[in-house]
């Protein structure tokens, strides 16, 4: 992850980020449920975070993917911003 140090704004833009890609793949694991597969409309912002964020590895990109998938599972409409701000403090 980047060593140093970010702005209010680069922090705000993370969070966004992040945010949008947990509203997708949460998204994307309720039209699955519903049996629609391979949604290729739904974005992936994968990539742009991770190079946002510094995860130059395959490790700890690894580790950004486990927890995004691990946070899905706890979001709803209402704690989407809570969640996405633990998952950055969880980051390696």
């Amino acid at each position: 992850m980047k060593t140093q140090t970010i702005t209010k704004t680069e922090s705000k833009l993370a969070l966004l980020l992040i945010r949008e890609e947990l509203k997708s793949r949460k998204l994307a694991t309720i039209l699955l449920e519903l049996g629609v597969k391979n949604c290729q409309l739904l974005p992936s912002l994968n990539e742009p975070i991770a190079e946002y964020l510094g995860l130059d590895t395959d490790e700890a990109f690894l580790e950004y993917d486990r927890l995004v998938d691990e946070c899905t599972k706890e979001i709803d409409d209402s704690n989407v911003a809570a969640i996405a701000k633990q998952l950055v403090c969880r980051l390696p």
